[in-house]
């Protein structure tokens, strides 16, 4: 009798054990000094989707629009476009990616979560007053082509630094 629940219990903790290796393993990894950790199942890509949001924050921090939109998908440029020309006319800010979680990885298509520091330009005008803050951000990058390109932004936590 215990010989057949061995034998039964045996594919069934083989399977379990197949089903553990075969799913991504949450570590914490560092590209371009930004811990990146989560569920990442082709590395390249999440490397150059971090790219992509430092070099989106960095287009905010220095006010230049045709950097900003080329982080983003074609069909976003001319709403953004407009959004965008007036919040840089009206504030200073400087934008600093602080970490990256894979929620979801697919070959055309990846969720991070973004932390991220936003504060104000220390000596230069504000139109109104902004608040220094730390949010998180979710963002889904497609694939544009070949080449990936944030689609969407949803901002999901804000806390004020001030």
């Amino acid at each position: 009798m215990k010989k057949n629940r061995r034998i039964l219990l045996m594919p069934l903790i083989l399977l379990l054990l197949i089903i553990y290796l075969a799913k991504p393993q949450a570590a914490t990894a560092y590209t371009e000094g930004i811990p990146v950790f989560g569920s990442i199942h082709n590395q390249d890509d999440v490397e150059i989707a971090v790219k992509i949001l430092k070099q989106n924050l960095q287009a905010a921090t220095d006010k230049d629009l045709p950097a900003y939109l080329n982080s983003l998908v074609t069909s976003a440029h001319n709403e953004t476009s407009s959004d965008m020309s007036q919040f840089f006319a009206d504030y200073n800010l400087s934008h600093e990616l602080l970490s990256i979680e894979v929620l979801d990885q697919q070959p055309e298509r990846m969720l991070l979560k973004a932390s991220q520091r936003t504060k104000k330009k220390k000596g230069l005008p504000q139109k109104e007053r902004y608040r220094d803050h730390l949010s998180d951000a979710n963002h889904t990058l497609i694939k544009e082509g070949n080449q990936w390109k944030i689609a969407e932004t949803v901002m999901t936590s804000t806390s004020f630094l001030d």
